[in-house]
C-alpha cells in the first residue's frame, strides 16, 4: 500500500483537477480514465471501467507500482468544460423567489415609512418655539436654550418665521421699497423689517411703514 501512496504523492496536484471537477458534478462526460482512478481511490467496486485498460496488472499486484496514467494538459480541461457547455449541462443559474423579493422590498417601504414619520415627529417637537437671533426668528424646542441666552423663547409663529426678518441692507432700499419694508427708530438708529408687528425686541411698539420722508430723512448704511 506504501507503493500507492508514494505513486499519488509524487504527481503533480494539479492532474487531479478533473477529478475534483467530476466529484463536483461540473463535467457532462467525464474521460473513463478519471472514472476508473476515483474509484480506485476510493475502493469502489465493482470497478466502472476495465483495469487492464488503465493500470500495468501483469506480474505479481503486491511487487508492482501501478502505473497510472494522469497525462492531462490545459487544452483536455478546456474540452472537457467547453463539450459539458455544449451539452446545456451547464450549472443553472440560481432561481429568484419573487416572493422574497416581494416581501423584502415591503419591509423596506415600511422600514422607510416609520423613519420618516419619526424624523417628522421630531422635527415638529423641535419646531413648537422659536427665537429671534437677531435678524430671523428660528425653530428651537420649548424647553431648550438657544446660544444666545438673552434671546427669548416663544411660541411659534409660522408665518413670521417666513416672512418677518430684519432688512440689515438698508443701503439698497429705494422709493420701490415703500409698502414693503417697515421701520422702527430707536436711540436716533433706524432699523428696517421686512413685515408690520412688533419688533422682537421692544415688544410693546409697533413697527411703522416706511415713507419717503423717512427714506431721505435718516442715513442709509448696512447694519
Amino acid at each position: 500500500m506504501l507503493e500507492y501512496v508514494k505513486a499519488i504523492e509524487d504527481v503533480d496536484i494539479d492532474l487531479f483537477r478533473p477529478l475534483i471537477r467530476f466529484m463536483n458534478d461540473t463535467v457532462a462526460n467525464p474521460h473513463s480514465k478519471h472514472v476508473e482512478l476515483l474509484a480506485w481511490l476510493i475502493d469502489y467496486k465493482p470497478r466502472p471501467n476495465r483495469v487492464k485498460d488503465m493500470y500495468d496488472v501483469s506480474g505479481d499486484d503486491q511487487n508492482k507500482t501501478p502505473s497510472i496514467n494522469l497525462v492531462e494538459n490545459d487544452q483536455t480541461q478546456s474540452e472537457d468544460v467547453e463539450i459539458s457547455l455544449v451539452a446545456g449541462n451547464a450549472p443553472e443559474p440560481p432561481k429568484i423567489n419573487k416572493r422574497v423579493i416581494a416581501l423584502s422590498a415591503l419591509s423596506l417601504l415600511v422600514l422607510f415609512v416609520g423613519l420618516f414619520f419619526a424624523f417628522r415627529g421630531r422635527n415638529n417637537i423641535v419646531q413648537k418655539c422659536m427665537y429671534w437671533n437677531g435678524e430671523e426668528f428660528k425653530p428651537i424646542a420649548c424647553d431648550e436654550k438657544p446660544d444666545d441666552t438673552n434671546a427669548v423663547v416663544i411660541a411659534k409663529d409660522s408665518d413670521k418665521m417666513v416672512h418677518f426678518r430684519r432688512d440689515t441692507r438698508a443701503d439698497t432700499l429705494t422709493a420701490s421699497s415703500i409698502g414693503k419694508i417697515w421701520y422702527i427708530k430707536i436711540n436716533g438708529r433706524v432699523e428696517y423689517y421686512t413685515a408690520p408687528g412688533a419688533p422682537p425686541l421692544y415688544p410693546d411698539r409697533r413697527l411703522l411703514p416706511l415713507t419717503v420722508y423717512i427714506l431721505n430723512k435718516y442715513p442709509r448704511s448696512p447694519g
